[in-house]
């Protein structure tokens, strides 16, 4: 129950962000809804640095069924305290990988709805 009642604070936070950037109070509700909802198409930053290309490259090897990816909260990045870095999971060698991350503006919101892992 305590989960449900942060995810509709952390709504009510995310339509007010994107109220003040000119969205309709119910159109800003419908969108921080649709976010939290349904899954939505990023592009990710940072997959050039380091060894990220011979990551992703890595993951050609793979099938999709053998792959999974989550995202995952950094508070403690020098960059943004609201980072989320893309994992990818790869089953068969019991190995993740950090391909990217998310652009930090859907990141702060994003953020905001995300449940705290269990540790």
């Amino acid at each position: 129950m305590k989960q449900i009642t942060n995810m509709r604070k952390a709504v009510c936070t995310m339509a007010n962000e994107l109220k003040r950037a000119g969205y309709s109070l119910s159109d800003a509700f419908k969108k921080a809804w649709q976010r939290v909802k349904f899954s939505m198409a990023v592009r990710a930053k940072g997959t050039s640095f380091g060894n990220r290309q011979e990551c992703l490259g890595l993951l050609k090897r793979f099938r999709l069924d053998d792959l999974s990816v989550t995202l995952e909260k950094e508070p403690g990045n020098q960059f943004d305290s609201n980072a989320i870095r893309i994992v990818v999971h790869i089953h068969p060698i019991s190995k993740k990988i950090i391909i990217g991350y998310i652009p930090k503006g859907l990141a702060r919101e994003l953020s905001k709805v995300m449940i705290p892992e269990l540790r």
